[in-house]
């Protein structure tokens, strides 16, 4: 199902899931939106496997469909096509469908956010990548976005600091 047919589907049943479709009729609060997600959310939910295994889960998931998918995540290039779906399907598609629906009544804007936060090489995460930077993992961009990174034992860069 492309966006448009998912988000004319989304508009026409909201109200069976929730019970109010505020924002199809706009009565969400008329304020501007910021929603998103970060590059690696849900990385340490879905963890990598194999190209033909990926390949192979996608085709099973995505029926008729499943050369588009593997186009715009190909196995061989990311080695991470399970982590890659699964934030798009669980984080993406969420804030990207809020910030659309939003927009039909208000300023709304989306983001990706991909900077990675520093680690200390004497902890061990599951989300850190060998360069000793912790990738860009659920919930790394809250400190940045509410100004608190003193409070968090890292090793922060000047110019992080200075944001």
């Amino acid at each position: 199902m492309d966006r448009t047919a998912a988000l004319a589907w989304v508009r026409r049943n909201i109200a069976a899931f929730s019970g109010d479709p505020a924002f199809v009729v706009g009565r969400q609060a008329h304020v501007p939106l910021l929603a998103g997600w970060t590059a690696a959310a849900g990385s340490v939910f879905a963890p990598p496997v194999a190209a033909d295994v990926s390949t192979a889960k996608v085709r099973a998931t995505f029926g008729r469909r499943p050369d588009e998918v593997l186009a715009l995540f190909p196995p061989a290039q990311t080695g991470r096509v399970s982590q890659d779906l699964f934030r798009e399907q669980i984080f993406a598609w969420s804030a990207r469908s809020t910030v659309c629906l939003h927009a039909l009544h208000a300023a709304a804007f989306r983001y990706q956010f991909r900077h990675t936060q520093p680690s200390r090489p004497e902890r061990s995460s599951t989300e850190a990548s060998p360069a000793g930077r912790a990738r860009a993992f659920h919930r790394s961009d809250y400190p940045y976005i509410s100004a608190t990174i003193s409070v968090l034992d890292r090793a922060w860069t000047v110019a992080e600091h200075a944001a």
